[in-house]
């Protein structure tokens, strides 16, 4: 499956004009049209999108059929896939977790702003009184993206804020148990990828300190780590550095069960640079010392 990991190389698979900035773009699905491939198999990528959809024909796009004044949410990781034709009328805007963290609203934007978290597309239907309002926001962020002027990106970041607000205040009324199932997904799918993301770094040939640190985690995730700590008790009962510890001690058992490495390479293997914090670290999770453990499971 297709991985994608940057705007331009997005803008490079679905054959569009690429965008004038490397970590944010908005225009019109009509600008597309000319030349976007019409049939895309599945893939994934690392940014986040929002568009406003007027009219358009989909064969099959996430089952969704009725084009009319919806709003779709792309999140980094989702699964993506279309049969349309070149007909689509709307904008969308595309933006990078990179992006993200420059803003000063970036590091709440997930606890603000959760619709951003969907794990899976599902439109929304826009609200007749909302549609004037957000197209007009769409149109003055295509306008700044698109010109020359020195502090556009002041303007576009206040703009997003507004247009993301707006959203919110029509998508709060909406079904309380139909959001609360596809947050509850959004959030499974959040700490999959997060202890995924830890298990990846704790088994790199040389593991960072840093790895230690749940901030590390979510900075890697665009996501404040209060909110991900939130998630994580929500989800598994553990707070998101648990989750941490129990894959380093996890991977300690391995280690002096399996190989025959000393106490001192088992702690700089998974990050320690000092044994004695490696041997407290163990004794206060087991009750026993990393040589008490091996002598007790090879007995």
């Amino acid at each position: 499956m297709k991985y994608i990991s940057t705007i331009q190389e997005y803008y490079q698979h679905i054959n569009v004009p690429l965008a004038r900035h490397e970590e944010f773009d908005a225009r019109s699905f009509k600008e597309n049209m000319p030349t976007v491939r019409r049939h895309i198999q599945p893939f994934q990528h690392e940014f986040y999108a929002i568009g406003i959809l007027f009219s358009g024909t989909s064969h099959q796009w996430h089952g969704i059929k009725n084009m009319e004044a919806n709003l779709v949410f792309n999140s980094p990781y989702q699964l993506i896939s279309w049969n349309i034709e070149n007909d689509w009328e709307g904008y969308y805007i595309v933006f990078s977790q990179d992006f993200l963290l420059k803003c000063h609203f970036g590091n709440q934007l997930l606890v603000d702003f959760p619709f951003l978290k969907l794990d899976e597309i599902a439109p929304f239907s826009i609200p007749n009184e909302h549609i004037a309002v957000l197209s007009d926001l769409f149109q003055k962020i295509i306008a700044e993206i698109k010109s020359n002027h020195r502090d556009k990106f002041a303007f576009i970041e206040s703009y997003l804020n507004l247009l993301l607000l707006n959203i919110k205040r029509f998508t709060d009324t909406l079904s309380p148990s139909n959001v609360s199932h596809k947050k509850r997904t959004a959030d499974i799918a959040l700490i999959s990828r997060y202890q995924t993301l830890i298990e990846n770094k704790l088994n790199e040939t040389v593991v960072n300190s840093d790895y230690f640190a749940t901030s590390f985690y979510a900075q890697e995730l665009a996501i404040h780590p209060n909110h991900l700590n939130a998630i994580a008790k929500r989800i598994t009962g553990k707070t998101a550095k648990q989750l941490i510890q129990e894959k380093i001690l996890q991977s300690a058992k391995s280690l002096l069960l399996q190989t025959e490495m000393s106490v001192k390479e088992v702690a700089y293997q998974l990050g320690y640079k000092e044994t004695s914090h490696f041997h407290n670290f163990f004794k206060k999770n087991t009750s026993l010392t990393p040589v008490q453990f091996r002598a007790v499971g090879q007995v």
